[in-house]
C-alpha cells in the first residue's frame, strides 16, 4: 500500500510536541453558533452590546436597565416626540430583535453571565410590562398592500409594504415568512420563536388585524409576556399609553 507523502507529512505536523500551537488538533475552531463581531459590557446603567446585525449593518446598542424615562408611559406619538430629543430613545420592532438576536445567538459566549442578566431583565420587564415599539402596522383596504412603519415620525422613519393581515397564530406554525420579515427584519421563524422561548420560555405568538378592512386602520405594534405565550402584538390602540425599553445605537459597520 502507497502512502500520500502529504498526508505523512501532515501527520507528522499534527504531532510534533514542538508545533503545539501550529499542529491542526491544537488550533481552535470557532464556535458558529457565536458572532466573532459580538461583546457585551456591563455598565452601572446599561449593557453595551457590540455586533447587533440591523437593518444596514453592525451596530453598537446600548440597553437601559431601567424602563424608558423612569418607566413613564406614553402614546407612540409622545415617544416618537421624546425619542428626538433624548439620549435614550424608543426602538422599532426590528432594532429590538436584532439586539434580542445577539444577545440569543451569543449565550454561550465568554460573557454568558452578562448575557443572562440582560435576557432576565427583558424577561421581567415582558412579563411585568406591556412594551410599546416605534413599529405601526397601517392596514389598507383591498387592493391596497399593508404598510408597516418602523422608527414612527422618526428622521430616519421607512416603510414596508406588504400584505401583513392574517390568523392571530402559534409563529411555529406559521409559513408566511413575509409578515415577519416586515415586521422584525428576519423570516427564520424557528429562531425566532427560539429567541421568544429563550426569554419568557414560552412559545412566540402573533395578533393582529385577521382579515382586510372597509377603511384603513392604523395599530401599534409592542411585545408582552402572559403565563402561555410570548405575544408579538401588531393590534394596539394607538391611543393607549405604554411604556418600554430604553436603548441607544450606534453604526460601528457596514
Amino acid at each position: 500500500m502507497k502512502i500520500n507523502p502529504n498526508l505523512l507529512k501532515l501527520a507528522e505536523q499534527t504531532y510534533d510536541p514542538d508545533l503545539k500551537e501550529t499542529s491542526i488538533l491544537a488550533q481552535k475552531v470557532a464556535d458558529p453558533n457565536i458572532s466573532q463581531e459580538f461583546s457585551i459590557n456591563n455598565n452601572p446603567n446599561f449593557w453595551a452590546v457590540t455586533g447587533v446585525n440591523y437593518r444596514d449593518g453592525i451596530y453598537h446598542v446600548d440597553l437601559q436597565k431601567e424602563l424608558l424615562d423612569n418607566g413613564d408611559s406614553k402614546t407612540q406619538d409622545q415617544w416618537s416626540e421624546y425619542s428626538k430629543t433624548n439620549e435614550f430613545k424608543l426602538g422599532d420592532f426590528p432594532l429590538y430583535h436584532s439586539l434580542f438576536q445577539a444577545l440569543y445567538q451569543n449565550r454561550d459566549s465568554s460573557n454568558k453571565h452578562l448575557v443572562e442578566q440582560a435576557k432576565q431583565f427583558i424577561k421581567e420587564k415582558m412579563f411585568k410590562n406591556w412594551l410599546m415599539t416605534l413599529t405601526r402596522i397601517k392596514y389598507m383596504p383591498s387592493p391596497n398592500k399593508d404598510i408597516v412603519i418602523h422608527n414612527y415620525k422618526m428622521p430616519d422613519q421607512y416603510n414596508v409594504s406588504d400584505d401583513f393581515v392574517g390568523p392571530d397564530e402559534w409563529v411555529k406554525k406559521l409559513k408566511e415568512k413575509n409578515t415577519f420579515k416586515a415586521l422584525l427584519g428576519s423570516d427564520n421563524l424557528q429562531e425566532i420563536n427560539n429567541i421568544y422561548k429563550w426569554i419568557t420560555e414560552k412559545d412566540a405568538h402573533i395578533w393582529r388585524v385577521n382579515s382586510k378592512l372597509e377603511k384603513q386602520k392604523e395599530r401599534v405594534a409592542g411585545f408582552v409576556a402572559f403565563s402561555g405565550r410570548a405575544l408579538l402584538s401588531c393590534a394596539w390602540d394607538p391611543r393607549g399609553s405604554y411604556s418600554g425599553l430604553g436603548v441607544r445605537i450606534a453604526k460601528i459597520k457596514e
